[in-house]
């Protein structure tokens, strides 16, 4: 686990910021991701062509590591201590052993609400094939209960020009309060390569192991990373208010829904 202090205090035991990484997902239970991808039809005797969006039910990401979450402490987020952290430039460790983790990264950033904090992207697709509020089915993955999904889900391509236009438009778009998460993801090299949750359509940030700018690096004949300690970018420490897909900016003692660590949603 990834932990970031944000203060030099020695009395201040607790961490102000953690950031859990799971070794591997979708090796115990299927992880699904929607791709979004490209159908073409054509006919050249009608004088036809259409290239239609479409979503792909996938595994894809089977056996790569996730970043969870990435939790800062309600004390370091606004106001005075807001800006106090940002000059206190928190720090991380890195894992000591780079052979616990897979060479690919990934990060699952919570989708696009709407005011009434319904998902437009479960409203238009998910609810027609599980006849339940988003919510409900997201507390059921937290809890492990997910062999629904495999029953439940469309197995065919999915073309989004049958979606309304507000499913269209969060198709890989974050919520609100996790946009300073993917900024410092960004910043640190992830990208997203059309990778979508099932659910809320939110994006799936990956990079390569070697390539994250915050990891040092390997120095070592054996293949160890330093253990040496790096700075986050200059844009605040911050920003790493968590992408946690519930609440981002709240305690995880407001959460109403468990997302630490991911594995308990390793379905997704």
């Amino acid at each position: 686990m990834l932990r970031v202090r944000a203060g030099r205090r020695r009395q201040r035991a607790a961490s102000s910021a953690s950031a859990p990484i799971e070794a591997a997902v979708g090796l115990a239970e299927p992880w699904y991701n929607y791709h979004v991808g490209t159908q073409v039809h054509a006919s050249r005797e009608l004088d036809v062509y259409t290239a239609s969006p479409t979503l792909f039910l996938t595994n894809d990401h089977t056996g790569h590591s996730e970043l969870c979450s990435l939790f800062l402490d309600a004390r370091y987020r606004h106001g005075q201590q807001r800006t106090a952290a940002r000059r206190r430039r928190g720090s991380c460790s890195s894992p000591s052993s780079r052979d616990r983790f897979a060479p690919k990264i990934i990060a699952e950033l919570r989708g696009k609400l709407d005011a009434d904090g319904k998902s437009p992207f479960w409203e238009g697709l998910g609810r027609h094939f599980f006849a339940m509020e988003y919510s409900r089915a997201d507390y059921l993955t937290g809890i492990g209960q997910k062999a629904f999904i495999a029953e439940l889900m469309p197995r065919h391509p999915v073309y989004t020009t049958l979606l309304p236009a507000d499913a269209r438009a969060a198709i890989g778009e974050v919520h609100a309060d996790t946009l300073p998460a993917r900024a410092m993801l960004e910043s640190e090299g992830f990208r997203y390569e059309g990778y979508v949750d099932i659910f809320d359509a939110g994006p799936t940030l990956e990079c390569f192991r070697d390539n994250i700018r915050a990891v040092p690096p390997d120095r070592s004949s054996s293949g160890h990373a330093s253990a040496k300690r790096i700075r986050f970018p200059t844009a605040s420490p911050t920003t790493c208010c968590g992408w946690s897909r519930t609440a981002d900016l709240e305690p995880a003692s407001a959460r109403s829904r468990a997302r630490l660590p991911r594995a308990s949603r390793s379905s997704r």
